[in-house]
């Protein structure tokens, strides 16, 4: 009984924790509930709803709940189908992670299947939402690729997260935050992103902007689609 219990806990559990955090603190590994990280080179991507605070002041909080349930429900999909794997929900905002995997495309090109897969729900979601007299939304998204801190992130007693920081994460932030340039799929894209695909992605460029953190102006690449492999 005690058995059963447990698993249905660990069941319960699940649902609030990536599926690396599952992995990480199931490990035998001495030492794993304690902080600690390390190197690893992955492809990061960012995505939030446009104009959210807005829409959070103008219609009720359970038509807030809805909407975020919905929509998270159609990334994750869209996330999980490419292999990828969701770090956090931050508010409305999604964080999510691509990792090498042999036999796998490239982590960066797998993060563009799933960005335009989102881009793509996005749009079947509004129709059913429409259908059913629902106001609509837009979201943008940012992929950047490079090395991240990878690890559990936290007290040395307390609270601890399994996550990615770095250079990598915040430029994925930034980018996704300059997603309206961007006027056809709302991706734009890191040139260290494009490299890693090694010639299966396909981009526009649109412009350079200054970007936090960057002493020159940085180039906006806007994701068009994919190069059959």
């Amino acid at each position: 009984n005690l058995m059963v219990t447990g698993l249905a806990e660990r069941k319960r559990l699940s649902r609030f924790v990536s599926k690396e955090v599952e992995k990480s603190v199931s490990s035998p590994e001495a030492g794993i509930l304690e902080p600690g990280g390390e190197v690893a080179e992955v492809t990061v991507l960012f995505s939030h709803i446009w104009e959210f605070n807005h829409l959070a002041k103008v219609h009720p909080p359970d038509e807030i709940v809805d909407l975020l349930n919905d929509y998270f429900t159609a990334m994750e999909e869209c996330i999980n189908s490419c292999d990828g794997t969701i770090d956090k929900y931050i508010g409305d905002a999604v964080m999510a992670v691509f990792r090498s995997i042999p036999g796998k495309p490239p982590h960066s090109v797998r993060a563009c299947d799933a960005a335009l897969r989102m881009r793509k729900a996005v749009a079947v979601f509004n129709e059913n939402r429409s259908a059913r007299g629902i106001f609509s939304i837009q979201n943008g998204i940012g992929i950047a690729s490079g090395k991240v801190i990878s690890g559990r992130i936290g007290a040395q007693k307390g609270r601890l997260d399994f996550t990615v920081i770095g250079n990598t994460v915040n430029l994925a932030a930034r980018l996704e935050s300059q997603s309206h340039h961007a006027q056809n799929t709302h991706v734009l894209i890191a040139p260290a992103s494009i490299g890693q695909g090694k010639g299966g992605i396909r981009v526009n460029f649109i412009k350079r902007v200054p970007i936090k953190g960057r002493s020159r102006t940085f180039p906006l690449y806007e994701l068009s689609g994919l190069r059959p492999t």
